[in-house]
């Protein structure tokens, strides 16, 4: 079984957070950060006995699942960067 903490880093120290809503445990998952937005994604992933095929969002306090018109397939391994 995976850890599924939160964690903050704010330029000095990392501060572990306690959001009411967070994704399952994962590894594999591609993660950026969205400045016109000011959240992180976090995409896909493998679990303990599953892949992902779900799409998150950190606004800084919660975590938010994100309902997409279409989801892409699930990844054991995915990358991701901003443009």
């Amino acid at each position: 079984m995976g850890i599924a903490d939160t964690w903050e880093f704010d330029g000095v120290d990392w501060q572990q957070l306690a959001p009411v809503l967070a994704p399952l445990a994962r590894h594999g998952h591609g993660m950026c950060f969205d400045p016109g937005r000011a959240r992180v994604v976090l995409f896909v992933g493998t679990g303990s006995f599953s892949q992902f095929r779900d799409t998150w969002e950190w606004n800084g306090t919660n975590w938010i699942p994100v309902a997409l018109a279409v989801q892409p397939p699930a990844y054991g391994t995915a990358t991701m960067a901003d443009d």
